[in-house]
């Protein structure tokens, strides 16, 4: 199904790719866009997403397209049942058409309007840190961190991995973020998040990336602790990433 939004571009439409899969349209945005946007250790391998999105439970996938049907972007969320956390994994715009309100919308209509129906505790993000992103990574991480700020989006107050998601890459250093949390995951004063409920996406999210965790994987291990010994995780604004812990990862190595 197609749908247009008033905060798009004048002809741009969004396409829901669990509605109306297009294989076309898949590998268009995967090829052009994510593989652009993304270095390869932060972007799952095609054949790997797009099963996932065709599969349609967990993996969810929306693009917008011009009139003349080229895609322009698109955003890629993950659906958590047991924690009931909705991951946004993926979302990227065409170099040349951004600043047009196409991110925004993607969050706003795509996102919270619609993905948010199915009532996550957490709506969660993973951008790069600037203080070790690659200045190849294909995008500029302070110019992130102010767009998901003015989408009044909240950084977590922990040290931070993204699982591997593509064989043989690795985790990757970035920061997690908090664009909406319902009130029952939200500790005393609503300025930080319950500890728990973080453990609990953790855990389930790296389950899902990574399949079952080592005992003796010391990073799973800290960050996992991290959560549990913090049941309050502050919520800080994103102009603040240089107060994240880091320390946790450096002695690790």
């Amino acid at each position: 199904m197609t749908s247009k939004r008033s905060s798009l571009p004048d002809g741009t439409t969004l396409l829901d790719l669990n509605d109306v899969y297009d294989p076309i349209v898949f590998g268009e945005f995967y090829d052009e866009v994510l593989r652009v946007s993304l270095p390869p250790s932060e972007l799952e391998p095609g054949p790997v997403l797009q099963a996932r999105i065709r599969e349609g439970t967990q993996t969810l996938a929306t693009v917008a397209l011009s009139a003349e049907g080229c895609v322009g972007g698109g955003v890629v969320g993950e659906w958590y049942a047991g924690s009931r956390c909705l991951l946004v994994a993926y979302l990227a715009v065409r170099p040349h058409l951004r600043g047009q309100g196409i991110g925004s919308a993607f969050i706003r209509d795509v996102v919270i309007g619609c993905w948010a129906q199915r009532g996550p505790e957490l709506i969660l993000g993973e951008i790069d840190d600037p203080r070790v992103a690659s200045p190849d990574g294909g995008g500029d991480p302070i110019a992130r961190l102010r767009f998901f700020g003015r989408l009044s989006a909240r950084l977590l107050r922990l040290p931070y991995l993204q699982p591997e998601v593509r064989p043989g890459e690795g985790r990757v250093r970035m920061l997690l973020i908090a664009l909406q949390a319902a009130p029952s995951a939200l500790a005393a004063g609503g300025d930080a998040v319950r500890g728990q409920v973080v453990r609990a996406f953790l855990e389930e999210y790296f389950a899902d990336a990574e399949g079952t965790a080592q005992a003796d994987d010391p990073m799973l291990t800290a960050l996992s602790r991290w959560a549990t010994d913090n049941d309050r995780i502050a919520l800080v604004p994103l102009d603040r990433f240089e107060e994240i812990p880091s320390s946790v990862w450096e002695s690790l190595g």
